[in-house]
């Protein structure tokens, strides 16, 4: 059974570290929902599945975190977007089936032990023309860059590794690499460096935690609907590149065709 931590979702505050990476991928999502009954697992606190909710003809949301779930409810339920407490390693047959499923930053936080538990549930879920969208940190840039590891992030993938436990469950699996747009000699390196050798020439050694991170100074916070009524503009600066998954600290797979058996 999944272990639940304190701040084991993202904090609704625009200042939150990681926040933009976050609001970008699930508008990405969105992109893709139109008119579809789609499923947010591990919703955390619903600005996601509020994104969703803009293009989707009604979203769930789900999570095992009793916390998590009260703010999402208190601040983005309404009749077409929903909240449950419910575990897809053993999924209700109440919950139907879904268009779409988004896991997005959630099997990092699973035992390992659950990890094809929760492939098959996921794929259960799906309808027979459905898509997973699954993200996950790629191990391979956190350990080279020295990047903070969450104490609750305990099912760690690399890229490829993901894709071949994606493709015991899935018979279409498509890896993509999310990234921020960088300045021109940088991105320019960053897409020739499949090696990940920038990593290993200049690591740092620490990079601070999220609660050490400081927030944003000087200037006023927006507000978090500034960011849910349509795609803000640091939107159009990140990149979903299936030629990019080895370089990019973040991985995204798309997943169709289950297998059930």
């Amino acid at each position: 059974m999944y272990q639940t931590y304190e701040g084991d979702s993202l904090d609704l505050d625009p200042g939150s570290p990681f926040f933009e990476d976050h609001v970008a991928r699930y508008w990405w999502a969105a992109s893709m929902a139109q008119g579809l009954r789609v499923l947010d697992v591990g919703c955390g606190k619903g600005y996601g599945t509020a994104i969703l909710s803009k293009t989707a003809s009604e979203v769930l949301g789900l999570d095992l975190n009793p916390q998590s779930l009260a703010e999402a409810r208190k601040h983005f339920e309404t009749p077409k977007t929903q909240f449950e407490s419910q575990d897809v390693t053993r999924p209700a047959p109440s919950l139907g089936k879904f268009d779409l499923i988004t896991a997005f930053e959630v099997i990092e936080h699973l035992p390992p032990s659950l990890t094809d538990d929760f492939l098959l549930g996921l794929g259960r879920l799906l309808t027979p023309q459905g898509r997973l969208l699954l993200s996950t940190p790629n191990h391979d840039i956190v350990t080279l860059s020295g990047v903070h590891i969450p104490a609750f992030h305990i099912n760690n993938f690399e890229a490829s590794r993901l894709r071949r436990v994606l493709s015991n469950h899935f018979e279409d699996v498509e890896l993509l690499g999310q990234f921020k747009l960088r300045p021109l000699l940088e991105q320019a390196l960053f897409n020739i460096d499949f090696l990940n050798l920038r990593h290993r020439l200049k690591r740092r050694d620490h990079r601070p935690s999220p609660k050490q991170t400081p927030t944003r100074k000087n200037n006023p916070k927006p507000t978090i609907s500034a960011f849910l009524t349509h795609p803000p503009t640091f939107v159009a600066r990140y990149r979903f590149s299936p030629w990019r998954w080895r370089q990019a600290g973040l991985t995204v797979a798309a997943c169709k065709n289950p297998r059930l058996s």
